[in-house]
């Protein structure tokens, strides 16, 4: 009789123990990007990089793996590209090797709600990277379609990068329970220093650089490891190089794809924007196309451009180029399948353009992202208390 009362102990104990585990728990976790610019310009600071790069650890630490990721749409606001969000998140990402939703733009807040709020997401945990005002609009229409005091969310400081805001909702009565922490990254204070270009350098004028995408995962919308250590290590030599560069060209974000492809162009060179002190702002076009003739303009006179492209049609794109200013298209590879070569085409008054093809010599990057941590290390979730 005792055996088989502890035989149904445990049986009980089994599955009372995977009925917990399956009960729907949601976690969403809100964070704001990383601090950015007296002049906004929609990037990061040298600081908000370093936040960025070190928020992984945090995050995986605190809240373990999450299930989604949501940035908001880098979209085009005057004259320059908001990618500070996505940006801010995507270090995560490449670790994680994960893909982030940006469907909504940042002001799309009662959409953006609703989404969050689907069954779908109901025994997830995901991290909400956005703009911090909205972000508060955000999780204040959370509580109130969840019949909540939409007031006991705070506002969120304008000097404020380091809170964030955590919402667990209990899905498994007929009425959700919800409750809100107000926690913290805890990273404030890193330093605001970058490498920066040597001014002593002569600004050599009318430049067209050509430089594929870093090593991507299969799915083609974002880098890897060893793709994100190129980028980190593209930057000093590009000063070296570019110690003046007027503009920073890449594919034009599409709202209607899945996943961006854009971003492997955008990370291969935003830690060479962000070094030069955050001020550069990417511009793109859609196609190779639209973008050979823009590249034709004369407001692009006198200009140095770096041009980061897809690494399938980079190739394609600097031989339409160079062939439009009188070289022979011939001279560059199509398809580039090489991560380590850039061409260089300096332009001349009258005369038949330079082409330079240079190896960067950054092969052989770790394929461990930066700051990583073992997933092990990772666990589901902890409690935190109000701060």
């Amino acid at each position: 009789m005792k055996q088989c009362m502890t035989t149904f102990l445990i049986v009980f104990s089994i599955i009372f123990s995977s009925f917990a585990d399956s009960a729907p728990l949601q976690t969403i976790v809100f964070m704001r990007h990383g601090e950015k610019p007296t002049l906004d310009f929609g990037q990061l600071k040298c600081q908000g990089w370093k936040r960025s790069v070190l928020l992984p650890q945090v995050l995986l630490k605190k809240f373990g793996m999450p299930d989604y990721l949501f940035a908001p749409f880098p979209y085009f606001q005057h004259h320059y590209f908001y990618v500070r969000g996505v940006v801010s998140l995507q270090p995560l990402a490449i670790q994680l090797n994960k893909s982030m939703n940006t469907k909504y733009m940042y002001t799309e807040v009662h959409h953006f709600a609703q989404e969050l709020l689907k069954e779908q997401y109901h025994h997830a945990t995901s991290f909400v990277l956005w703009e911090h005002f909205n972000l508060v609009f955000v999780v204040r229409e959370i509580m109130k379609q969840l019949g909540q005091n939409k007031e006991t969310i705070p506002r969120w400081h304008a000097s404020d990068f380091d809170s964030l805001y955590v919402i667990t909702i209990d899905w498994s009565q007929k009425k959700p329970t919800v409750k809100f922490v107000h926690d913290y990254q805890k990273l404030n204070n890193q330093s605001n220093t970058c490498p920066t270009p040597n001014p002593s350098i002569s600004r050599i004028k009318n430049q067209l650089i050509f430089i594929p995408s870093a090593e991507s995962t299969a799915s083609v919308d974002r880098l890897n490891c060893q793709g994100f250590n190129r980028a980190l290590a593209l930057a000093p030599l590009l000063n070296l190089y570019y110690p003046h560069v007027d503009d920073f060209i890449l594919p034009k974000p599409k709202r209607d794809q899945t996943g961006l492809p854009f971003l492997r162009s955008l990370m291969t060179v935003e830690p060479t924007m962000i070094y030069r002190g955050g001020t550069h702002i990417p511009r793109g076009k859609e196609t190779i196309e639209s973008l050979a003739t823009y590249l034709k303009s004369e407001e692009l006179i006198n200009k140095v451009l770096v041009i980061t492209w897809n690494i399938e049609e980079i190739g394609q794109l600097a031989q339409i180029v160079y062939k439009n200013y009188g070289g022979d298209p011939r001279e560059i590879e199509n398809p580039v399948t090489d991560h380590d070569v850039m061409y260089e085409i300096t332009l001349f008054s009258g005369k038949k353009p330079m082409l330079i093809k240079r190896k960067m010599r950054l092969d052989g990057q770790s394929k461990v992202c930066p700051y990583s941590i073992p997933l092990a290390e990772s666990h589901s979730r902890v409690s935190v208390e109000i701060k």
